[in-house]
């Protein structure tokens, strides 16, 4: 069955949603056979997710000129300390005596660091490709009299791609599909 990478993180979930106390040897059966199947693959998404998230080593250098500015042009309290605001982990500077200047001189430092921003820019975009991209999972399926009955109807969507037939006929469905024109 071609699906994309999100679609399979939906299933994925779903499956991991559905818990172990379903009824039936059959559906079981084939909700462990599809989450050993996927498992790999979710682990490599989990991986590239966590390269794209990380921060390259020069952003290490902006962040700290970053802060420094924050500091140099924050307000200050009586005993000419910087003014912050928030808590512990939250706290922010109060910069609003010098704002111009500082919103200036974090201007020239983000274009001075302006590789930086475009190299996460491209891990970002990189990874939301990837995630996009079309793959082909061998799916166990089960018929419809295999769905436990107590399953809801938002389950039994989300697990369609493992119940015959239903996967095509939601994605033949025309109600999916966004309508020209419609801004809704």
């Amino acid at each position: 069955m071609e699906m994309t990478r999100i679609e399979l993180l939906d299933f994925w979930n779903a499956l991991q949603l559905l818990g172990d106390d379903q009824p039936g040897a059959k559906f079981n059966f084939a909700v462990i056979k599809n989450i050993a199947k996927m498992e790999g693959m979710v682990k490599k998404i989990a991986i590239a997710q966590q390269k794209a998230q990380r921060k390259p080593e020069s952003f290490v250098e902006f962040d700290k000129a970053r802060k420094a500015l924050c500091k140099e042009y924050a307000d200050r309290d009586d005993d000419g300390e910087p003014k912050m605001v928030g808590e512990a982990k939250e706290l922010q500077f109060v910069i609003t005596e010098r704002k111009a200047e500082f919103d200036e001189k974090i201007k020239e430092l983000q274009e001075e660091h302006a590789p930086v921003f475009k190299e996460i820019e491209t891990n970002v975009e990189a990874f939301g490709n990837l995630m996009r991209e079309k793959i082909d999972l061998v799916v166990h399926q089960v018929n419809e009299d295999d769905v436990p009955y107590e399953l809801t109807r938002k389950q039994i969507k989300q697990i369609a791609p493992m119940i015959f037939g239903l996967a095509e006929i939601l994605e033949d469905s025309p109600g999916g599909e966004d309508v020209e024109g419609d801004e809704s």
